[in-house]
């Protein structure tokens, strides 16, 4: 994740623990995207251990384990305003989009506080 990415991510969690504290252990990251450390070979066997575990390349950032009557749950993906998808990125919203699950892409705290007041607000 870049920076600008993982600092808006940041004041997003931040917000939603505050409106919705009831609801704040439901939306969590997906750190697909963490900084992994060392050599080349090191961090190659760090992301196999990862992906055997379940890390999945493309995976959204966030997810909101909360349904409403549109959807199962709600995946949110941060990007940089001029941040776009990538290949993996949009097959994994295809395939959550086809079992019933929400996916934005939010490039700010504005569009991400829409979405979430909007989401909610289909209970």
């Amino acid at each position: 994740m870049k920076h600008k990415e993982s600092k808006t991510q940041i004041v997003c969690i931040k917000w939603f623990r505050l409106q919705y504290p009831n609801m704040k252990l439901n939306l969590f990251s997906i750190p697909n995207g963490a900084a992994l450390q060392g050599a080349p070979t090191e961090r190659a066997k760090q992301w196999n251990r990862l992906a055997q575990e379940g890390a999945t390349p493309g995976a959204a950032d966030l997810f909101l384990a909360v349904g409403n009557s549109q959807s199962h749950g709600l995946f949110i993906e941060m990007k940089s305003p001029t941040g776009k998808l990538s290949d993996t990125q949009t097959a994994f919203r295809q395939s959550v989009m086809q079992q019933g699950y929400s996916y934005v892409v939010c490039y700010s705290l504005f569009e991400f506080i829409n979405l979430i007041t909007n989401y909610c607000a289909y209970k």
